[in-house]
């Protein structure tokens, strides 16, 4: 278990907060180390406290996409500081469940569920079968179409094979092996849901002796969608438009051109910029941060590099060409334009971040113009036209420099600065000592007066550097 997890529990119990993780408990373990999600339970008249006990523990509310929004969840998103882990907490407030999308129902259970607590690795969790009656419902609701007719189709050869996902089906298992089937129906009947025990207890039956038939499955969804629909939140058939246009998102043909968004941040989003020299770690250190952080939230990736593109082959083909013709001038010209062109990229790369920003959205970006590192004889990403008195060089000179002032600054600046001896060990291959030493002095010059920055010592190993990286960014986020 996190420390993050155990202190935050603690201090709910301490404060009496009525909460049950209500789901999925066979996998709580998971859950509580950061691997899967919490879905959390939580008395309405307690929420104040739960909000207490979310800003004592710097645990940031997160927000899902419009089509994952629902009426008595919150999202939060912790972080523990021992391990750099992820906490993701589904907050309800209200049994709100259902279908795939659309989740229509809302079982007045609440009370029930506090009133029938245990304690499992000291969480507050339901009694087995409890969690079994709402999970024979939520599993036949969740069904898919698709899926039942693949179960039919493969339960001519086998019988191992069932409409449920495969989770859903092992906690089904564990449930139905936990539980005592007399108190099943004692609480089933104080759920006060129009729902027959012996249909219930027909399936878990099935289920455990494989043999579970598709039709089944099909049928018990229909009866329960009946039985259940006075606990409909909206009663219109049009939700169930609703639900075939995100059916249909489903196929390849349709999301293939859809841009899937994960959770963002509430309000404006991060730029987060990682530079140095080579041999830092840095291209490898933004891979792994990008990784982590794209777990839950939105992150966008981008080089402020010299592009890899078709238009810059085409300029290196025409530089080389013109300097085997000796057109010095028409080799000044078309570098001159190559650089307008690099400049004009990096502008485009710098709207890019604002965009994400705006949206609530992270932007990581490996390398970034610095101002300070213009002086250089070959400046590290920034303006390579030297200024001139007049003519059109003059002209070019002053667009780029315009173009490069305009780059919107990171939020965050992480600088890793590592000796060049080490720098050296660690890449043989890397580029002419002279050139490195310039790369290498110019950013372990960097000191702590630069704005939005972090100054990582990256001499150490890499899982410090990491963990440290991750904490900062979490401060800021």
């Amino acid at each position: 278990m996190l420390d993050l997890c155990r202190s935050f529990f603690a201090h709910l119990d301490e404060q009496g907060v009525r909460y049950c993780h209500w789901k999925s408990n066979e996998h709580l373990d998971q859950a509580l180390s950061g691997r899967t999600d919490l879905d959390i339970l939580v008395h309405p008249q307690d929420q104040s406290a739960l909000e207490d006990a979310i800003l004592r523990y710097d645990i940031k509310l997160i927000l899902s996409p419009a089509n994952k929004q629902f009426p008595g969840l919150e999202d939060y998103l912790g972080f523990d500081q021992e391990t750099g882990s992820f906490v993701h907490l589904h907050v309800h407030y209200r049994m709100v469940m259902g279908q795939k999308y659309i989740k229509n129902h809302h079982l007045p259970l609440e009370d029930l569920f506090f009133d029938n607590l245990i304690e499992k690795e000291g969480i507050k969790i339901p009694r087995p079968e409890l969690e079994l009656i709402l999970l024979y419902i939520r599993g036949h609701i969740k069904a898919d179409y698709e899926s039942i007719i693949k179960h039919g189709i493969k339960g001519v050869v086998t019988d191992d094979y069932t409409a449920f996902p495969q989770d859903i089906e092992s906690e089904f298992r564990h449930l139905i092996a936990t539980s005592d089937m007399a108190e099943v129906e004692v609480l089933l009947e104080l759920t006060g849901l129009p729902i027959a025990f012996d249909r219930m207890s027909t399936f878990c039956q099935r289920l455990v002796k494989n043999e579970l038939k598709f039709h089944q499955i099909f049928t018990e969804q229909r009866y329960l969608l009946k039985a259940l629909s006075p606990y409909r939140r909206a009663k219109s058939t049009l939700i169930y438009l609703s639900y075939f246009m995100f059916f249909l998102d489903t196929f390849t043909i349709v999301n293939r051109f859809k841009v899937y968004k994960r959770k963002r941040l509430v309000g404006e989003g991060k730029v987060i910029a990682f530079i140095g020299a080579d041999g830092s770690g840095k291209s490898t250190l933004t891979a792994d941060i990008s990784k982590w952080l794209s777990w839950k939230l939105t992150t966008n990736n981008y080089y402020y590099g010299i592009p890899k593109s078709r238009t810059a082959g085409v300029f290196s083909i025409l530089s080389r060409a013109l300097t085997k013709l000796n057109m010095k001038r028409l080799v000044h010209f078309s570098q001159s334009l190559f650089w307008l062109y690099v400049a004009k990229h990096r502008q485009k790369v710098s709207q890019a971040t604002a965009y994400s920003k705006i949206d609530g959205e992270l932007a990581l970006t490996d390398r970034f113009p610095l101002e300070n590192f213009w002086n250089m004889p070959e400046p590290m990403d920034g303006p390579r036209l030297l200024s001139e008195s007049s003519g059109i060089h003059s002209l070019f000179s002053d667009r780029e420099r315009v173009m490069y002032r305009s780059l919107y600054y990171p939020d965050l600046l992480i600088v890793l600065q590592v000796d060049l001896d080490v720098l050296r060990t660690r890449k043989p291959d890397l580029p002419s000592l002279a050139d490195h030493t310039l790369k290498a002095d110019a950013i372990n010059g960097l000191d702590e007066n630069l704005k939005n920055s972090c100054l990582i010592d990256a001499n150490k190993s890499y899982e410090e550097v990491l963990i440290e990286v991750k904490r900062k960014i979490w401060s800021v986020l």
